[in-house]
């Protein structure tokens, strides 16, 4: 027979491997989480370059889309200044002998 103080040791022998394996699960969880972190804080930071990317891009582009607005702009009123007035052309007389 196994006496009550091998017991205790088999018990207590059996507890510690138990602990043992918990705190190398939790280790483990905890590096598998740890690189869970980066990858996420890497996403957003590539996600919020993103968004500053297209931002600033719509930016330039309304710029753009202004500057030509009024590049035509100015030539319709550079072309309406530069209209010759209307000569009346008379008719017939070069022709009517």
């Amino acid at each position: 027979m196994i006496s009550s103080k091998q017991k205790e040791e088999q018990f207590l022998q059996h507890k510690k491997h138990k602990r043992a394996q918990a705190l190398k699960e939790i280790r483990k969880d905890k590096a598998a989480m740890k690189k869970e972190l980066v990858r996420k804080t890497q996403a957003a930071q590539e996600l919020e370059n993103l968004i500053t990317d297209l931002v600033e891009n719509e930016r330039i582009r309304k710029e753009h889309e202004a500057n030509r607005a009024r590049e035509r702009a100015a030539e319709r009123e550079r072309l309406k200044l530069k209209e010759p007035e209307e000569v009346p052309v008379e008719t017939g007389t070069l022709f009517d002998h």
